[in-house]
């Protein structure tokens, strides 16, 4: 007969199992199904074998087999059984968006079905690893008061406190975490909740408060894991408060008591951390050093490697933290923190001009971590060290690619910037107004907008020369830089001395040398008052004004101006008192 040919399939199906022989058992499952007459059997058959070919890594052929049983079930209870293996398994493949949608058609289905604290504790899992930490605290909470079971309901309640946690809404997970330790004070997380809790206060800035509950999970758990999270606790704390002898003193604790575990290691690394900002650099090599040693294959060591080179830089070692900077790179190469000691590699060749090595590195870190926070800044840099090498296409192309690659990067105006500059060196001056145009309209409040503008006249003004009209145009600029109220008195009084020059190139000597002299005694009322920046301008535009007046005969007026410059004490005074003496040399008769 068919039902006892179906039974006889479920045991050796059973058989199977036991036997771990899945193949055979889908197979008798099959049979089983095929032949019971019964359909509640037809669907446990289906809802085991889906699941069987789930755990063979059949998961698309198991998940069909248990959406088919779902809809074929005529038993709500095995329909919704069948549903939320379904979304088990998406959630167990990391297909957390699909699995979400499972267990809320599972909610919503079978809302009186014994699984909702399951569902709900699923959707929580899902929520979180989407990172919707608000939405998945909220999801926990509520398996929490559906669950029966008091291990049930603290997992789920210590879920939502972490989820809060997660979000950074430290108040009310502080309050869940002391709702486990009230509610389950001799539950399996109720000292979890309390190192968690402690963490709350301490976000919160109640260090002291937050020592208090350390102190209380130390003397609760002697000797257990959590005692030696409470110490790395207090001494996170005590830095906080800026004890640094008992920060110290409690992660040596930890070394100790927990010595060769992850505990040390984070310990150690804490420890030498702290030395290290307080300037004790020496004593802090010697930690990276033997962190690196001990725990060759934690992340940690990895930082202190490169950390231990910092150290011999800021000892004024810096060949040997170079070096160890270098073997790290080496070593390291897809090591998270490469790009971080790459940018130092490249900051240090640019400082020290040499700008081919910097280019380098600050390309290397482009190319090779092109999702790293800093790839945008190497790109930035390596367009930098470009131009000061005057390799001014290659830079031109690294600032093209930093456009491209992150258009909404910080850096942004500097490189528009920047490749307007390398433009104009390569005499490609309406590229480079296109690139400083640019800038004055996408980051009108950035302090290169002015200086854009600026630079923007000049190119107009080198075009004059071959189109005398340009020079009108350079004047338009050079006048709203000037009359920028955010622009400083150096930008103006350089703006100012630029009109003089292209009022000279229109012919227009008149408004040219009143442009001059406003530069000239500008400068002059500003230093009377206390002002002692650059005298750039104001001796450039004293010379122009002087040759000007030379140039019309006015001896006496260019020898007043030169005078001034003479008397300021610049530079270029000694300059100005040999045009004196030869004025009055040549034109005696006038003196």
């Amino acid at each position: 007969m068919p039902a006892v040919r179906a039974e006889a399939w479920q045991a050796l199906a059973e058989l199977f199992e036991a036997q771990t022989n899945l193949a055979a058992a889908v197979q008798a499952l099959a049979q089983c199904a095929s032949l019971s007459p019964e359909a509640r059997v037809k669907t446990e058959s289906d809802i085991l074998r889906g699941n069987l070919l789930i755990r063979m890594g059949s998961i698309e052929e198991g998940l069909a087999v248990l959406r088919q049983a779902m809809a074929d079930a005529s038993n709500p209870e095995l329909a919704a059984r069948a549903q939320l293996d379904v979304a088990d398994t998406l959630l167990n493949q990391k297909r957390l968006a699909q699995a979400l949608n499972e267990y809320q058609r599972y909610s919503e289905s079978f809302p009186d079905a014994a699984g909702q604290g399951a569902a709900l504790m699923g959707k929580g899992w899902c929520l979180e690893g989407l990172g919707r930490q608000a939405e998945a605290a909220a999801a926990f909470a509520k398996a929490a008061d559906l669950f029966a079971q008091d291990s049930d309901k603290e997992k789920a309640l210590c879920k939502a406190a972490d989820a809060l946690f997660a979000d950074q809404q430290f108040n009310p997970a502080l309050e869940k975490y002391r709702q486990v330790r009230s509610a389950y004070p001799h539950g399996a997380l109720a000292a979890q909740a309390l190192y968690q809790a402690g963490l709350c206060l301490a976000r919160l800035g109640q260090a002291e408060e937050a020592g208090r509950l350390f102190h209380t999970l130390i003397e609760a758990q002697t000797g257990g894991v959590f005692a030696v999270r409470g110490w790395l606790g207090l001494a996170q704390v005590r830095e906080d408060l800026r004890q640094w002898d008992e920060a110290l003193a409690a992660y040596e604790n930890v070394t100790q008591i927990a010595s060769g575990t992850v505990w040390h290691a984070e310990a150690a690394n804490g420890r030498a951390m702290l030395r290290y900002r307080l300037g004790q650099f020496k004593a802090a090599q010697a930690d990276f050093e033997g962190l690196s040693a001990q725990f060759p294959g934690n992340p940690l060591a990895e930082q202190a490697g490169y950390m231990r080179g910092w150290c011999l830089y800021l000892q004024g070692q810096d060949q040997a933290a170079l070096q160890v900077c270098r073997q790290f790179i080496e070593q390291h190469p897809a090591s998270v923190w490469t790009p971080d000691v790459r940018f130092w590699l490249g900051e240090y060749s640019f400082n020290h001009a040499d700008y081919p090595d910097a280019e380098r590195q600050f390309a290397a870190l482009a190319a090779q971590h092109p999702k790293s926070p800093l790839a945008d800044k190497a790109l930035y840099w390596a367009g930098r060290a470009a131009t000061a090498g005057k390799e001014y296409l290659r830079a031109i192309e690294y600032f093209s690619r930093l456009a491209k690659q992150y258009p909404d990067s910080p850096k942004l105006p500097e490189t528009r910037f920047a490749q307007g500059d390398a433009l104009s060196e390569l005499n490609q001056f309406a590229g480079a107004i296109l690139a400083f145009d640019e800038v004055m309209a996408k980051f009108p409040r950035s302090y290169l907008a002015g200086l854009a503008q600026g630079r923007r006249g000049d190119c107009q003004f080198t075009l004059g020369n071959e189109d005398p009209a340009r020079f009108a145009d350079a004047l338009s600029s050079y006048r709203a830089v000037r009359d920028n109220p955010t622009a400083d008195r150096d930008l103006k009084w350089q703006a100012e001395f630029k009109m003089g020059r292209c009022l000279e190139k229109m012919g227009r000597k008149a408004d040219a040398l009143a442009c001059y002299l406003n530069v000239v005694y500008g400068y002059l009322a500003e230093r009377e008052k206390g002002f002692q920046g650059s005298p750039l301008w104001f001796t450039r535009a004293a010379f122009n004004a002087a040759a000007l007046q030379e140039s019309a005969s006015e001896w006496r007026a260019a020898v007043n101006v030169y005078r001034r410059v003479a008397d300021a004490g610049v530079p270029a005074s000694a300059d100005a008192w040999q045009r004196i003496q030869k004025i009055r040399l040549e034109h005696w008769v006038l003196f």
